[in-house]
């Protein structure tokens, strides 16, 4: 399928996804900066740091395909605009990022521990705080679980995209 200017889907989404990346990566950087320079928040300059910025990384793929995900579910934007809030929100509350862990049940704990934004940020806190690097084995759980996250969401678009036909067509 052509757009009348002659450009595929495919590279629609490749030019949408190095903008993302781009965008992430100076977000990132000016947070850090910011977090750990200004603040002077304690940080342990380790091999760590190199999976700490993978993390980010492929956590904002995460989200990127996620984005993706709803769009090619929902026929309409309202749609998309609903289950990405409702994804982030539950991502925010179970996480830790409002409701802390130690006050939830024990099932939603359960649940909590298998979200992708739970497990990136107890390793990027374990990471900066600790010191730990990539031989510590809760770095590599962590990582190793937020990869698979993002390559779960790329095999279910791909099942998706042969399954439904069109779905990158928003209708009103």
């Amino acid at each position: 399928m052509n757009f009348v200017s002659g450009v595929t889907i495919l590279e629609l989404l490749i030019s949408m996804f190095c903008i993302s990346n781009f965008l992430i990566l100076a977000h990132s950087v000016t947070a850090v900066v910011i977090v750990y320079a200004f603040f002077s928040n304690p940080i342990h300059l380790t091999s760590g740091l190199f999976m700490y910025a993978m993390l980010v990384i492929i956590m904002s793929w995460i989200g990127f395909l996620f984005g993706l995900l709803a769009a090619g579910i929902t026929p309409t934007k309202a749609g998309g605009v609903h289950i990405m809030n409702g994804w982030a929100l539950s991502q925010m509350l179970l996480s830790g990022g409002v409701w802390p862990i130690d006050g939830q049940s024990h099932l939603l704990r359960t649940v909590s521990e298998l979200l992708p934004m739970r497990l990136a940020g107890k390793t990027m806190n374990d990471i900066t705080l600790k010191g730990w690097t990539l031989d510590h084995p809760s770095v590599i759980k962590g990582t190793s679980a937020t990869f698979v996250h993002a390559i779960l969401l790329i095999l279910i678009l791909i099942g998706l995209s042969k399954i439904k036909k069109n779905m990158w067509v928003i209708h009103n």
